[in-house]
């Protein structure tokens, strides 16, 4: 058994030297007030025998020790300029912080049931009078904003539907004539010299100015009428015209003057 446990230490030291710390310091919180005493004799015992320890010491991090007597003393002197109590520090054993952090932790992350937590909000709202009231105010303007944006979406849903069905009834013939129409635009631009449309956009936008046009002449309740239209234009923008860019042309060499050349046989 013996030589099992040096081999273990021998193969795994850092395990073993965890596993001492955690009983040494399951042993101090089991028995803290022994724990203190005996350190406390430990620490008088060292004096005796080293009255010049704390001095050496010392002087090996005056640095230190310095800088944070200068910021103790910066901490004083701006509380007192701003009228405030100095610093109190209030000394708590280690132990006793890890069984305090260690008793937090079970109750903020325990499981709360519905009655549980209905009467800690019972509780919050009588050691706050005015937080009943900001919940109640918070919770209605919530209700009312969310229905004001439902109301918002049933507009703009029944705006989109009213240009759909405006599509859907545009007759086949009329996108036809729509359609030979801006061919026949097109060509007239480009005998004027100007940039020819570019068809299948043109075509487009075109059949989209006819189909928003008719979705404005949509019968519509007359209490929403100005808002349906707001909506109709500012989701269905109109685009502006399309062209085809033409290319650049090219430049011709330009023939020199007879002036020129005669001048030239002069030289």
């Amino acid at each position: 058994m013996r030589e099992y446990q040096a081999r273990y230490k021998e193969r795994h030291p850092e395990r073993v030297a965890e596993g001492a710390r955690r009983r040494s310091q399951a042993h101090r919180d089991r028995y803290p007030e022994l724990t203190r005493e005996r350190e406390r004799a430990d620490a008088a015992r060292r004096r005796e025998a080293d009255p010049d320890q704390f001095r050496r010491w010392y002087q090996q991090n005056l640095e230190r020790e310095r800088k944070r007597g200068r910021e103790a003393a910066q901490l004083r002197r701006r509380l007192t300029k701003l009228g405030l109590p100095p610093r109190k520090i209030h000394k708590t054993y280690a132990a006793d912080r890890r069984k305090n952090e260690a008793a937090a932790d079970a109750f903020f992350s325990r499981h709360r049931r519905i009655n549980d937590q209905i009467r800690i909000r019972a509780e919050s709202f009588e050691a706050l009078p005015g937080h009943r009231a900001a919940v109640e105010f918070r919770a209605r303007y919530l209700a009312a904003s969310a229905i004001e944006k439902a109301d918002a979406r049933d507009r703009e849903a029944r705006a989109r539907a009213i240009v759909d069905s405006a599509r859907q009834r545009l007759p086949a013939k009329q996108l036809e004539q729509i359609t030979e129409d801006v061919r026949m635009d097109s060509v007239a631009r480009q005998l004027r010299g100007a940039t020819p449309f570019n068809i299948d956009a043109e075509v487009q936008r075109r059949v989209h100015e006819l189909v928003v046009e008719r979705a404005l002449r949509t019968p519509i309740d007359a209490h929403e009428r100005d808002e349906m239209h707001r909506l109709i234009r500012a989701s269905f923008p109109v685009p502006a015209q399309s062209r085809t860019e033409r290319p650049a042309a090219q430049s011709r060499p330009r023939r020199a003057r007879e002036g020129s050349q005669d001048r030239g046989h002069e030289l």
